[in-house]
């Protein structure tokens, strides 16, 4: 087992070469060197038959199907006065027939950890289960060339039928390869093998063939070979320690088997392990992803490659947890989330976890840096509607998923700016539908002034008890017309207020020709605007003044004139002062100054005399009027500093969605 595990992790690092026998093809009905051998003795004539078996000292002609192929396919070349010509038609017509299947190859395709693979196989089945781009054939010195890295290279070392002077079948074939074998493509292989972990799988150990394969091989890469692997059914102890002794072991396992343990192994590591294999992984996993219609991509940390997404092209991506814990705290949350007692998420530290497995598509996810998992119930329904309210406004593209628990209907319900959570539950009694409203706003400030009034059209909306619809696709859906609603349990008044004074905002944009971003308000910039607004908008104030004001007596009027110091009189006309004013104004952010000029009418005013030409007034039904008359100056002392919103991850997204209370 740990020498599969290493040849494993040697595949899924790029540094192995496949070499594929023919018991790799047997699966798909190709024969092995023993079929091939009695299909050729059959078409051998009676004559030619009886000469073979004079030749080997047979009493009668009889199949010699335990002979070395090559050995044979001498001889029926030597029997058919030294045409390989015929031979290879048979050859081509054996191996040109449509696999059975091809099951294993297309397995082993999608596993794009191989970028060079070898087989002494003359059936087609790696060029039927890779796409035209994806392969280049080598089969004779002059295909070399043509190798690039964004194809897998196949050598087919023994040729194929369809290129008859590419076959390697007979001994002197055999011996004809061995003597070039300093040839260019055996010289471009010698390169491969010095750098790369052989596997050789399809092959009967005790094959002379292969043994003369191996033989061959540590002769001509000496001291330069790495460990190579023979995977095989069976091998002899003592064949075992022969291989030993040359840096070759071997693996019990069919080639089905063997390819069906590295796909699972791939699944397993290949994107757990991702980090540590380093940025050369990224190609292959990305490929073997794609084979399989997944989307991929990766951030990098540094110099180390993580996941950044994984979605699947056809459909749904498919995600699964394995997740065992001692906690009978944890049992219980779990079992009341999944039985509908309860919404609530459930937060599960790893170190209360006995087991965690996460994977996607059958991926396993890399779980290192997981503190916790938080486990939340799916909505039965989700989807992006429209709210219109009592006053008009259409609010788009709104996020409502809907949640079934024992008791209730619970929504949540996400516009832009504001977050609201809808328990509805069934009065049996009054037969109506009982509805408990929770509003939230999503930002801690406002992008623009428009998220704001968004926010407070709701707001106005569930305080005032206002009935609002649901569209969707075109139509109303849903309706509290008929419900009893439960308010936040603020003021109504609050809505009206919020209101009013977020729609002066417009009027100071334009005047100072800003734009209010990142809007956050309390109690003391809602004054400000409301008193910038009242300047900017030469709007009448009726103010209530309970205490006197000093003014400067200008002798005009007479009634004034005639109150002796320290005396007071009511005066039938009104009295409008003229005065300056210079104010700065800290809204939003904005530091804004603006200086006007007003009128202040005293109604029914009272003047008093204090003596040495001071005068005070005040009104006996404590009315003042303040008007400006004209605006002297308006200028932006300073402009915020400004900041990017923060953008909301999607945990936090998805934790948004998740019913509250």
């Amino acid at each position: 087992m740990m020498d599969k595990e290493i040849v494993f992790k040697e595949i899924r690092k790029g540094r192995a070469l496949l070499w594929a026998g023919a018991g790799f093809s047997r699966y798909a009905d190709y024969p092995m060197g023993a079929g091939v051998v009695e299909a050729l003795y059959k078409e051998l004539t009676p004559t030619q038959q009886k000469d073979l078996a004079e030749e080997l000292g047979q009493e009668k002609p009889e199949c010699p199907n335990t002979m070395p192929l090559p050995k044979f396919a001498q001889y029926f070349i030597d029997l058919n006065g030294g045409n390989r010509n015929y031979l290879i038609e048979i050859l081509d017509r054996i191996f040109s027939a449509q696999p059975s299947r091809k099951d294993v190859h297309e397995q082993l395709a999608r596993i794009a950890y191989f970028d060079y693979i070898v087989t002494t196989n003359y059936d087609p089945l790696f060029e039927l289960v890779y796409q035209p781009h994806q392969l280049h054939v080598v089969r004779q010195a002059n295909q070399i060339p043509q190798i690039g890295n964004k194809k897998v290279t196949l050598f087919k070392i023994h040729g194929q039928p369809s290129v008859p002077e590419s076959v390697i079948i007979s001994e002197d074939d055999y011996n004809a390869f061995w003597n070039r074998a300093d040839d260019i493509v055996w010289t471009y292989l010698k390169g491969l093998m010095s750098n790369r972990t052989i596997v050789f799988i399809g092959y009967a150990v005790e094959d002379p063939n292969i043994l003369t394969i191996l033989d061959k091989i540590v002769e001509k890469l000496g001291k330069l070979m790495k460990p190579a692997y023979v995977v095989g059914p069976s091998i002899s102890t003592l064949r075992q320690e022969r291989l030993k002794q040359n840096n070759i072991y071997f693996i019990k396992a069919t080639g089905e088997e063997f390819v069906a343990e590295l796909w699972t192994y791939i699944q397993r590591t290949a994107l757990a392990e991702l980090s540590n294999d380093g940025i050369e992984a990224v190609v292959p996993l990305g490929q073997t992803l794609s084979n399989l219609g997944i989307d991929f991509s990766v951030k990098l940390d540094g110099s180390k490659p993580t996941i950044g997404s994984l979605k699947n092209q056809n459909g749904p991506t498919r995600s699964q947890f394995k997740i065992s814990s001692a906690s009978d705290e944890v049992k219980k949350a779990l079992d009341d989330l999944q039985s509908g007692r309860s919404l609530k998420p459930v937060r599960i530290n790893i170190d209360a976890m006995n087991q965690f497995t996460h994977t996607v598509e059958g991926f396993t996810l890399p779980n290192d840096d997981v503190v916790a998992l938080w486990i939340a119930r799916a909505p039965g329904w989700e989807g992006n509607v429209g709210i219109r309210l009592d006053n008009g406004v259409l609010i788009s593209d709104v996020l409502i998923k809907a949640y079934r628990t024992e008791e209730a209907l619970q929504l949540v319900v996400l516009t832009t700016a504001s977050r609201l959570e809808l328990i509805v539950r069934i009065d049996k009694t009054n037969k109506r539908f009982n509805v408990k409203a929770y509003l939230d706003s999503r930002h801690n400030t406002y992008p623009n002034i428009m998220y704001l009034l968004e926010h407070a059209y709701i707001m106005h909306t569930l305080d005032r008890d206002k009935i609002f619809s649901v569209i969707h696709q075109g139509q109303t859906v849903w309706s509290n017309e008929h419900m009893k609603m439960k308010g936040r349990g603020s003021s109504p008044d609050d809505g009206e207020q919020l209101i009013a004074m977020i729609e002066m905002l417009p009027k100071i944009e334009q005047e100072f020709g800003i734009i209010f971003q990142n809007v956050a308000l309390d109690g003391q910039i809602m004054q400000d605007i409301i008193d910038l607004n009242y300047i900017l908008t030469h709007k009448p104030v009726n103010l209530t003044v309970k205490e006197s004001m000093s003014f400067q007596f200008d002798g005009n009027n007479e009634q004034i004139a005639a109150i002796r110091p320290g005396k007071s009189a009511l005066i039938t006309d009104e009295i409008v002062m003229t005065a300056e004013h210079t104010r700065d104004f800290h809204i939003l952010g904005w530091h804004l100054r603006v200086s006007w000029e007003e009128n202040d009418t005293v109604v029914q005013p009272i003047c008093r005399n204090m003596g040495k030409g001071e005068y005070k007034i005040k009104s006996k039904t404590k009315q003042l009027v303040r008007e400006v008359i004209n605006i002297r100056s308006k200028e932006v002392v300073k402009a915020p500093d400004w900041h990017e919103p923060p953008v909301l991850s999607e945990a936090d997204l998805l934790e948004e969605a998740q019913p509250r209370h």
